[in-house]
C-alpha cells in the first residue's frame, strides 16, 4: 500500500516524499489504517516507495491485487486526476464500510471511490465490496488493469461472469461500459456499447486513450456504434449462430436443443426474430438464444394475430433466466431486456406496442424448412432492422 498512519494519526504517502525524507522516516512506526497492523516501508530503487504488511498478514487489504503493477498504475491515477485540478487522495478508509478506496475522489460536489482492480477475486468479494460503497451512498468507479481484458478480435472481447460486475451504466441511455488502465504504456482501453453474442463473447466498441489526451469526464463520452455499423456487425453473427457446429453437445445447450425438439423446433430453423441484438442481455443468465426462443414459444407463437399479453407476463415467465440486479450495484437503473426486446419487434412491424406494459401480436413468425431458408429470412430481417434504426439524413 502507498499510505499508512502514524503515531500522531498522521496520513504518510511514501510516493510523494523525498529519498531523503523517506530515509529519515524509517526509524517511526507506521500502521495500516485498516488492520492497524505494524507495517514496514519498502523503497528500493525499482519500484515505487510503499508500505507492506508482514508475510503472515491476514489483513483483507494485503489480498487482491497489490503489486507493482497496481501500484505504480494507482499512483499514474492519482497524479493524472490531480494534475486536472481535482480534490482526490489515495487509500482513503471507511470506517463505517470497513473498505479501504484506492482513489477518492470530490468531483462536482461528489465524492466518488475509485477502485484499481489488477487480479481476478471471488465475484462474491466484489459484489460485497460494491454494495458497501452503495450502503455508504456513494457511486464507486471500478477500472481494471489492462492484463485482465481478454481480446477476441477487433470488435470482441471475452465475456465471463467476473467481468460482467465491473459494468458501469450511469442512466439507462448511457452504453454498459468497462474501464481498463495499463500503468505500463499509461494507456486507458474503453470498451462500450457491449452486447452479449455468446454467454462468454461479446460485441464492443474498443478505444485506446493515451493518459495524457483523456481528462476524467472524457471517461463517460457515451461511445456507441453507430445503428448501420452495428447491424452489420450483426448480420455476421447471426450467421455465425446459424451456422455453428453444434457436435457433442452438453450442459445447457444440451437441454435446450431437447427442449425445441420438444416443441417440434430445431436450431436450424427457428424464426429470424431469434437472436437480436438486445444490449442489456447480460442481466440474462442465459444465451440470447434460449431465452428470445422460450419467450417465442411460450409467449408470441400461441397467440392469435390480434391478441395482446403484457410484458410483466413475459417477465414473470422468464423470471429464472434473469439475474438479481441487486448484484451489479454499478449500474444505475439498468433497462429492461425483455422490453428491449420486445419494442425492437415492435420496429420491425411484428408487434404493436399499446402502452407500457401491453403489445399485440401483428403478424405471425413461422420456423423455416432447412437452413438455406433460414439463412434468406434472416438476411431480409437484417435488412429490414438497418432500415428501421437508420438515422435520419
Amino acid at each position: 500500500m502507498l499510505s499508512a498512519i502514524n503515531h500522531a494519526g498522521q496520513v504518510i504517502t511514501l510516493a510523494t516524499l523525498t529519498r531523503e525524507e523517506i530515509k529519515r522516516l524509517k526509524q517511526d512506526d507506521f500502521f495500516c489504517p485498516d488492520c492497524n497492523e505494524k507495517l514496514i516501508i519498502k523503497a528500493g530503487k525499482i519500484n515505487i516507495p510503499h508500505f507492506s504488511h508482514q508475510a503472515e498478514s491476514a489483513c483483507p487489504s494485503n489480498q487482491g491485487g497489490e503489486g507493482t503493477y497496481h501500484e505504480t498504475g494507482k499512483m499514474k491515477l492519482y497524479n493524472w486526476l490531480k494534475q486536472q485540478g481535482n480534490q482526490v487522495q489515495l487509500e482513503v478508509y471507511f470506517e463505517s464500510i470497513k473498505q479501504r478506496a484506492d482513489l477518492f475522489l470530490e468531483w462536482k460536489k461528489r465524492q466518488i471511490p475509485i477502485e484499481y482492480q489488477c487480479v481476478r477475486l471471488p465475484v462474491a468479494s466484489v459484489i460485497g465490496r460494491q454494495r458497501g460503497y452503495q450502503k455508504a451512498g456513494l457511486t464507486s468507479i471500478w477500472i481494471l488493469g489492462t492484463k485482465l481484458l481478454k481480446r477476441l478480435g477487433p470488435s470482441h472481447i471475452r465475456m465471463d461472469t467476473f467481468t460482467r460486475h465491473f459494468i458501469h451504466q450511469l442512466n439507462p441511455r448511457f452504453p454498459p461500459t468497462l474501464y481498463y488502465f495499463n500503468p505500463t504504456a499509461s494507456l486507458f482501453t474503453v470498451v462500450s456499447d457491449i452486447h452479449l453474442t455468446q454467454q462468454t463473447r461479446a460485441l464492443a466498441k474498443i478505444r485506446h486513450i493515451p493518459l495524457h489526451r483523456v481528462t476524467f469526464t472524457d471517461l463517460f463520452r457515451n461511445d456507441q456504434f453507430d445503428k448501420e455499423e452495428l447491424i452489420l456487425l450483426w448480420s455476421e453473427e447471426k450467421r455465425r449462430f446459424r451456422l455453428r457446429p453444434r457436435y457433442r453437445l452438453a450442459g445447457r445447450e444440451r437441454k435446450w436443443q431437447e427442449w425445441l425438439y420438444h416443441h417440434h423446433l430445431h436450431v436450424e430453423h427457428l424464426p429470424s426474430i431469434i437472436y437480436l441484438p438486445v444490449y442489456s442481455s447480460y442481466l440474462m443468465k442465459t444465451p440470447l438464444e434460449i431465452w428470445q426462443s422460450y419467450l417465442y414459444v411460450k409467449t408470441l407463437r400461441p397467440l392469435q394475430v390480434g391478441q395482446t399479453f403484457s410484458l410483466n407476463t413475459c417477465i414473470h415467465q422468464l423470471q429464472t433466466m434473469r439475474i438479481c440486479q441487486s448484484d451489479y450495484p454499478l449500474l444505475v437503473a439498468p433497462p429492461e431486456p425483455i422490453q428491449q426486446y420486445l419494442d425492437l419487434l415492435v420496429k420491425l412491424d411484428i408487434l404493436e406496442r399499446i402502452n407500457s406494459n401491453v403489445y399485440r401480436k401483428m403478424k405471425e413468425m413461422q420456423p423455416t424448412r432447412h437452413i438455406e431458408e433460414s439463412l434468406q429470412e434472416d438476411e431480409k430481417l437484417i435488412d429490414i432492422l438497418e432500415k428501421k434504426l437508420r438515422k435520419p439524413k
